[in-house]
């Protein structure tokens, strides 16, 4: 099982997988002793730089153009009977982390190709972006810190987040076509929102929209909620649909419209529910007037450690756990 991570440039893919990194240190130290992770020796200096970096105070460098990242991940999930530990499911997780204007620049390509010359483009797809369109779960990364609000005040950064919607959708698009070009009929895919930078968010404009400050609060309107559905992620996808729907229409409309390119290609390509986490990182201002990462102290002030959306993250591994074990032959 495979899980690719997209989205346009600095929309904090380093800063995602760095804090994923994070959560599953913390998660096993602190919720679940029964948990475990390993991540391939190879890949531990890079990938846990970004790490380093944030609890020291500094940001992760950006995935350098046309240089993808690979990240071989080993996750342990427990298996219990009426509280008790019977045994482990090891579940192999591979990341790749492309550049945004990789993916940009391969998504506006394809735009303009007409229809009967889109199969010989994905073919002539670089491995890199092969592998990360191959995967089973798709991650999307959405920027939240681009929303805008103040169209007349502030044209350019209106403008900005428009292009981005249309950017973020024609990813969407790549991917949907990718996959109704080259995926075996039946195949089950998993899409998920990760609404970065969500801290950026104003409570004022979710108001506006009439929602709460967190999804939690939102009311859920089903009746099945309960019986057939999970109260929770209906929340989430509710609350993240609604933000989506306000400011980036466009790459929502995609999301819900995966199932048309196959349909269209005769394919029986599957998707499962949508499903939104959400990531938050505090930030404070420093002497040079920079914006840091924020790193809080114990009483004593000897432990450091990052003030972020530590549960979203959580959420994201245990959600993943639930994909790989419904899978056969686990």
């Amino acid at each position: 099982m495979t899980v690719g991570i997209l989205g346009p440039r600095e929309t904090g893919k380093t800063v995602f997988i760095s804090l994923l990194e994070n959560a599953a240190i913390n998660y096993r130290q602190r919720e679940d002793k029964d948990f475990e992770f390993n991540f391939h020796p190879a890949i531990i200096p890079d990938l846990d730089q970004g790490r380093i970096d944030l609890l020291t105070g500094k940001w992760p460098g950006a995935t350098p153009l046309g240089q993808p990242s690979e990240y071989d991940l080993r996750f342990g999930y427990p298996k219990r009977l009426g509280g008790l530990m019977t045994g482990r499911v090891y579940l192999d997780f591979t990341i790749f982390d492309i550049g945004g204007e990789d993916v940009s620049e391969a998504a506006r390509m394809t735009g303009r190709l007409p229809k009967e010359d889109r199969k010989k483009f994905i073919d002539s797809l670089s491995p890199s972006m092969r592998k990360i369109l191959d995967s089973n779960v798709l991650v999307f990364l959405i920027d939240s810190g681009i929303i805008e609000t103040h169209g007349r005040d502030r044209p350019e950064q209106y403008e900005k987040m428009l292009n981005y919607d249309r950017d973020m959708a024609q990813i969407i698009s790549l991917t949907e076509w990718y996959k109704a070009a080259v995926t075996e009929r039946g195949v089950k895919m998993y899409p998920i929102v990760f609404l970065t930078k969500f801290d950026k968010i104003e409570t004022d404009v979710l108001k506006a929209i009439g929602l709460p400050t967190n999804f939690s609060d939102v009311e859920v309107r089903t009746k099945l909620t309960g019986i057939f559905k999970n109260k929770e992620r209906e929340q989430r996808r509710q609350f993240g649909e609604a933000i989506m729907d306000r400011f980036f229409p466009n790459s929502l409309g995609h999301l819900h419209g995966a199932s048309l390119a196959g349909a269209k290609i005769g394919e029986g390509v599957k998707y499962d529910n949508l499903q939104f986490f959400f990531s938050s990182l505090a930030t404070k201002v420093d002497d040079d007037g920079t914006r840091i990462p924020d790193i809080t102290t114990d009483a004593n002030g000897k432990i450091f450690s990052l003030s972020y959306s530590e549960e979203e993250y959580v959420g994201f591994i245990k959600y993943l756990g639930e994909i790989a074990k419904s899978q056969p032959g686990l």
